[in-house]
């Protein structure tokens, strides 16, 4: 009887024990900083976006640049003396809108 008995305490103990052993097992962590919550991630973000459009609407845009600018002529002349070479190789076709500087048509493709 005393064995019975010892039997189902054990069990009664295992059957508490095993639920919690569980828990802190399933939220055991090991990193350095807790993650943050769903509220601090929310206000976070929404800081953040605050704080970005604020620092977007006192900077003045920069204007467009020009397309008729010597960066654009001397990438033009850069393409042609590399690029266009190989491109011609390709065949006809693909190339065709290449050797100016401008995509090939979709139909080339």
């Amino acid at each position: 009887m005393l064995k019975r008995k010892a039997f189902l305490i054990a069990m009664v103990a295992a059957v508490v024990m095993l639920p919690l052993v569980l828990y802190v097992a399933w939220n055991f962590d090991i990193g350095a900083l807790q993650k943050p919550s769903k509220v601090k991630t929310f206000l976070a973000t929404k800081g953040k976006h605050w704080l970005v459009a604020r620092a977007v609407s006192r900077e003045k845009l920069a204007a467009e640049p020009s397309t008729v600018s010597p960066s654009v002529a001397r990438g033009r002349s850069l393409f042609l003396a590399c690029c266009s070479m190989c491109l011609d190789q390709l065949g006809a076709t693909q190339a065709q809108g290449n050797a100016q500087g401008t995509p090939a048509s979709a139909g080339a493709t």
